[in-house]
């Protein structure tokens, strides 16, 4: 019974599709990222040898048998894939066990079908070793398989005897071959892309993670791409209470003339590092420095409900943390730090312009911290009031009546923190 072009592309097509499902479950395997991640062992390597032979075997097995013996096909799909995403050894490693297998089916076109199975893994191999690893856009692959199929028709011409057979076995089967290894590849490629595309995406997003992590909380780096996610940090900002910490060194500006300044900075970054140890150990976010002076929020950008204590908590620790390294630092003057902490309504958000921008506090909370910073002597901590009110029942405190900031027309009544019930 003859077989009409279209009734091959159609079969073909079908065979195809249940490749392209059973590779998008590989993709997601273990194997299969590693070598994507250039992750390359024995072990992996020989599964994926394995894994795209029997496609290639498949390939052979779903094809349509024509009157002429030969078999219509997308056994060639499976090596050239396996090469284009793990290299030489892969693709010919895969080749050779869709070759042999489909010359030991015999007919007339057995060596010719054979060795171009070998060839496609082959030369998948060498592109991806040209490319230096890189898969190529879904185009170009798709481009790479209707070429090998076109190469596969002409060594079978080139072959295959006799060649009148040859001539026919072609005309049939050359159109709906590689018009179904080309789509197979096309769709392969595009999920293999979108892994690589969606595997680069995390490996960013971890890497502004780890580097978020020497300011902030895991917490508020994971709460701040996540608003990126949501393109909800664009410029602009939402009221919400938030708790205020200013540290500032005191007499750090004098000693500028008399110390070195790779030692004063080096001696900065040792101060600093303990205080953000601190900060991110009680989920604050370093929103700033400045100069000899850091700034750090809690409650923004993710909720805290005991956003103040765990405000006054980092105080405490890190006026205990600047005392260890004042013993510690015998060839430097003894640096004293003085801390303030407010609690209250400030606008968070993004601020600056369209191409550098902060996510921020800003508000009259926010300019008290500072303003109970400034007067705070060093080594002490010093609370405004609404901060006080969170943290009363666990902390013990001086009061220190009311004061005047600069700035502000009226007295705040502050409080300084002793210690920690």
């Amino acid at each position: 019974m003859e077989v009409s072009v279209a009734d091959i592309l159609i079969d073909l097509i079908g065979t195809a599709c249940v490749v392209i499902v059973f590779a998008y479950v590989l993709s997601r395997t273990r194997f299969f990222t590693e070598i994507l991640d250039k992750q390359f062992s024995f072990q992996n390597q020989v599964v994926l040898i394995l894994v795209f032979g029997a496609m290639s075997i498949f390939g052979t097995y779903g094809g349509i048998k024509l009157p002429s013996g030969a078999i219509a096909n997308i056994r060639d799909l499976g090596p050239m894939v396996g090469g284009l995403v793990g290299g030489p050894v892969i693709g010919l490693g895969a080749g050779v066990i869709g070759g042999i297998h489909r010359y030991f089916l015999g007919g007339f076109v057995d060596v010719p079908c054979s060795l171009a199975t070998v060839i496609a893994g082959l030369m998948g191999g060498v592109i991806y070793k040209l490319r230096k690893g890189e898969f190529p856009a879904v185009w170009q692959a798709t481009l790479f398989a209707a070429a090998m199929e076109s190469f596969h028709m002409g060594l079978t011409l080139l072959i295959a005897r006799p060649y009148d057979r040859a001539w026919e076995l072609v005309k049939d089967v050359s159109l709906p071959m590689i018009a179904a290894n080309a789509m197979g590849m096309a769709i392969f490629a595009w999920i293999i892309r979108n892994l690589i595309i969606e595997r680069r995406t995390a490996a960013e997003k971890a890497r502004v993670t780890s580097l978020f992590g020497k300011y902030v909380s895991p917490q508020a780096a994971k709460a701040i791409i996540e608003l990126a996610d949501r393109d909800e940090l664009a410029l602009g900002g939402a009221n919400r209470e938030v708790t205020v910490l200013f540290a500032d060194a005191r007499g750090f500006t004098q000693l500028c003339d008399k110390v070195k300044p790779d030692r004063l900075v080096d001696a900065l970054n040792t101060y600093f590092s303990a205080i953000i140890e601190r900060i991110n150990a009680n989920e604050g976010m370093v929103n700033k420095f400045a100069g000899d002076n850091i700034m750090a929020v809690w409650n923004a950008p993710q909720s805290q409900p005991d956003h103040a204590f765990l405000a006054v908590k980092t105080a405490i620790e890190s006026q205990k943390a600047i005392q260890e390294i004042n013993q510690k630092l015998v060839d430097f003057p003894a640096t004293q730090f003085g801390i303030g902490i407010n609690t209250g309504e400030a606008i968070a958000g993004s601020v600056g312009s369209k191409q550098r921008a902060e996510y921020t506090v800003i508000g009259d909370a926010v300019n008290l911290a500072s303003r109970i910073c400034g007067a705070a002597p060093g080594g002490r901590v010093w609370i405004g009031g609404q901060t006080f009110e969170k943290v009363k029942d666990r902390v013990t405190v001086s009061e220190l009546g009311p004061q005047h900031f600069k700035g502000k027309e009226v007295a705040f009544t502050v409080y300084e923190v002793t210690s920690l019930r």
